[in-house]
């Protein structure tokens, strides 16, 4: 989820936030049929987990 950036108080906080944020996207596509973005193709809506890398900065 290039471009995608969150805040938080701890980084539990941030990375909570994070997987919530990069879950709704997904969600809605599946919600509405819609087709997912081409990196997110591999992933069915029978519950696959998806793996999303994240970059942490202090």
């Amino acid at each position: 989820m290039q471009g995608l950036i969150t805040e938080g108080r701890t980084l539990a906080e941030t990375m909570e936030i994070a997987q919530d944020v990069a879950r709704r996207p997904i969600e809605s596509c599946i919600e509405h049929g819609d087709p997912l973005p081409p990196a997110l193709r591999p992933i069915r809506a029978e519950g696959d987990e998806a793996r999303i890398a994240v970059t942490v900065t202090p």
